[in-house]
């Protein structure tokens, strides 16, 4: 099993900028017009959408902004945020792997493309990329249609012959419901239980980081006795497939404080919000 097409959204999938940008920039904004956030503000945004976001900090905090303001403003302060944005451990190495083995890859974000590109090229590793994908509005992950584009654009055609690597449970469905080969990756992945034996062989912090180094992989196989077919990428995805559960029809959706810490800042999880998606 060998897939020559690889999507990958990047905020907490390939970047630590879950934490560090989509949470951090209220309170930077705030911070730059001299105010001080409220004990709570984060559970507070996280059950609102974007413009009621806005709204909710402009009137709390007396920010000296309109509506039409907002947005250029929190876009400055997270693209300020950005310059702070580590890729998660074993990252660059999976891509040159991936890469000398053959494979086409992009990114597809609901970050706006040009700011993944900037921040993956500061990082050393945009080239290994064909192309950047923002994915909002009608090209929104909540529908089959921009996997299915982005899959083209790579070159392929079967969704069951690619991968998808997400964060988000809302895409994590949709690409799993296209049929496509599904690694979930970072707060997805990170709320699964993960088998025992591989938090005592230490790899369950880097399953929940969502990539496993060549030769961790390579001893659990040892370990297990269990036979190494393909390369090393197959075995994460069979190990993966293994030990995370995928999302059951009709599971019990996340409630509002589980949300996406992006849901009230950004344009497409203002209508999409993590596990609140409607297709």
């Amino acid at each position: 099993m060998h897939r020559k097409q690889w999507i990958f959204d990047m905020d907490g999938t390939l970047t630590d900028s879950m934490t560090v940008v989509w949470q951090g920039a209220p309170l930077e904004l705030l911070r730059r017009y001299g105010r001080e956030a409220r004990p709570g503000i984060h559970d507070v945004l996280l059950s609102m959408g974007m413009v009621e976001g806005a709204e909710y900090l402009i009137r709390t905090y007396d920010l000296p902004l309109t509506l039409r303001d907002y947005e250029p403003a929190m876009r400055q302060v997270i693209r300020d945020l950005y310059q702070k944005v580590e890729l998660k451990p074993g990252v660059r190495e999976m891509l040159a792997r991936l890469k000398a083995e053959g494979a086409r890859m992009c990114i597809c974000s609901n970050t706006w493309a040009d700011q993944c590109k900037e921040v993956l090229t500061r990082l050393g590793v945009a080239d290994y990329f064909e192309f950047f994908c923002t994915a909002q509005g009608a090209k929104s992950k909540a529908h089959p249609a921009v996997f299915h584009e982005v899959l083209g654009r790579l070159g392929g055609s079967d969704p069951a012959d690619a991968v998808v690597c997400e964060d988000a449970v809302y895409a994590s469905r949709t690409a799993k419901q296209c049929g496509f080969y599904l690694i979930e990756a970072g707060i997805a992945a990170a709320r699964r239980p993960v088998h025992p034996r591989l938090d005592t062989a230490g790899l369950g912090g880097a399953l929940r980081s969502g990539f496993i180094a060549r030769q961790e992989l390579q001893q659990h196989e040892n370990s297990s006795g269990e036979a190494h077919s393909g390369p090393p990428h197959c075995c994460l995805l069979k190990l993966l497939f293994q030990i995370i559960p995928q999302r059951r029809p009709g599971r019990r959706l996340p409630s509002a404080r589980h949300r996406h810490p992006r849901a009230a800042l950004h344009p497409e999880l203002a209508r999409c919000q993590l596990g609140d998606c409607r297709q």
